[in-house]
């Protein structure tokens, strides 16, 4: 199954530009949710209409990301991990619809939310992933997301 291209929020562009998100320091976690109605209005992840706490879907917990990088790329800014996102159901099925970036240490915005993805783009449903079987995210070779400059 193909995951969709992960999309940014609104405020997470905000954030980022006036140095509330640091790219280069904070911690970032992927965050799994089952029956979210994404929008790019939601700032925070208590705030983001989360169907199912992750805590509730097989035993999936928040994996934090490792290897995170915010480097040049030629003329491109490139926001990526080196971290393969996995989580192993445990106590029953693990559904999810959509998976959610979050930074972890930002001061004075708890959990502002950066970007989701779309799971499963090929059907409406969620992964459903039995008992003792992994899901995995992968990043792609272009990272999380690329900044690229633009002629003016």
């Amino acid at each position: 199954m193909a995951a969709g291209n992960w999309i940014l929020y609104t405020k997470f562009k905000e954030y980022m530009a006036d140095g509330t998100i640091d790219l280069d320091t904070h911690t970032f976690k992927v965050h799994l949710v089952n029956g979210y109605t994404p929008a790019l209005t939601h700032q925070l992840l208590a705030t983001a209409a989360i169907a199912t706490a992750p805590s509730s879907n097989g035993g999936a917990t928040d994996f934090t990301l490792t290897g995170v990088t915010w480097a040049a790329t030629g003329t491109s800014m490139k926001f990526d991990s080196s971290a393969t996102a996995t989580w192993t159901a445990t106590g029953g099925t693990l559904n999810a619809t959509h998976a959610i970036i979050f930074d972890d240490t930002s001061t004075g915005v708890a959990d502002a939310l950066v970007g989701y993805c779309d799971l499963n783009t090929s059907t409406t449903g969620p992964v459903a992933v039995t008992a003792g079987n992994t899901l995995s995210i992968s990043f792609a070779a272009n990272g999380i997301f690329q900044l690229s400059g633009a002629t003016s």
